[in-house]
């Protein structure tokens, strides 16, 4: 077995693998803009034996960590040291690292054992906008890509040019503003397709859930929105009706390099 960086050529056999894992749809292996990203940003790498590709791993760094935003592993060569080599690959120097893990009963264990601890759950909620209470007195706007990600870097002091770049890609993709006249309240991207349509990112200025109601009040059509356990928003969310229809758990080296009560994080981008 090899492991190895990722070229164009790598792209079908990481489609094929990401395929027979789950993971064909938008913002997944099976979408190769999502890949070409990690290429342009971060890290994506490929394990090979006899010339196929048997697994694949894309991670980038977000401020002061590494972020790991897919591992996976074709079925049929789990359990012979695959995941691990990947997962060596995916690290730089970063004084951090973190990743959202599946429920899937090797990837806990794989994580702690790189030195990661399990945190919260990140809840995969959707339901329909025309249910969630009115936000009094917040407007929502559209704003380009660079706004969106100048007005993120002065609540974060993080530069997401890139990221916010590809949120806007996406198929009905946009970045949004949500605001009480002039003091801004969060900044959103949002887009995606079909029954994964919503918020594709977002970062509030407080611990509050005007921003995430706000923006998803504004979409006028049902959405979903990855949401910490302990967000502010979660009770009015499911006072509303919404689902929690898939959890992931979140696990890091440092228990701050989130923060649960302010951002709808991204779980492959954070």
């Amino acid at each position: 077995m090899k492991v190895r960086p990722a070229a164009e050529a790598d792209l079908d056999g990481i489609t094929a693998v990401a395929e027979l894992v789950g993971q064909g749809a938008e913002g997944g292996g099976g979408d190769r803009r999502y890949l070409r990203h990690f290429m342009a940003v971060g890290r994506l790498g490929v394990a090979e034996v006899a010339g196929d590709v048997v697994g694949y791993v894309a991670s980038r760094r977000v401020g002061s960590a590494d972020m790991l935003g897919d591992l996976f592993i074709h079925p049929d060569h789990r359990g012979r040291g695959v995941g691990g080599a990947l997962l060596a690959a995916a690290w730089t120097d970063a004084p951090h690292r973190q990743t959202f893990s599946s429920l899937d009963p090797a990837a806990l264990p794989l994580y702690v054992r790189a030195g990661m601890t399990p945190r919260w759950p990140l809840l995969y909620l959707a339901g329909d906008v025309g249910a969630l209470p009115p936000v009094e007195g917040v407007s929502v706007s559209e704003v380009d890509a660079a706004t969106a990600s100048s007005l993120e870097e002065g609540l974060t002091g993080q530069d997401r040019a890139d990221d916010y770049r590809y949120w806007s890609q996406r198929l009905s993709g946009k970045c949004l503003v949500a605001a009480r006249g002039e003091l801004v309240l969060g900044v959103a991207a949002v887009g995606g397709e079909g029954g994964g349509f919503g918020i594709s990112h977002l970062v509030g200025a407080t611990s509050q859930a005007d921003a995430v109601l706000a923006v998803l009040g504004s979409l006028n059509r049902r959405a979903v929105v990855t949401l910490p356990g302990p967000h502010p928003a979660l009770p009015q969310l499911l006072a509303a009706g919404w689902r929690v229809e898939y959890t992931d758990i979140y696990q890091s080296t440092d228990g701050s390099l989130i923060d649960t009560q302010s951002v709808c994080p991204h779980p492959g981008l954070a």
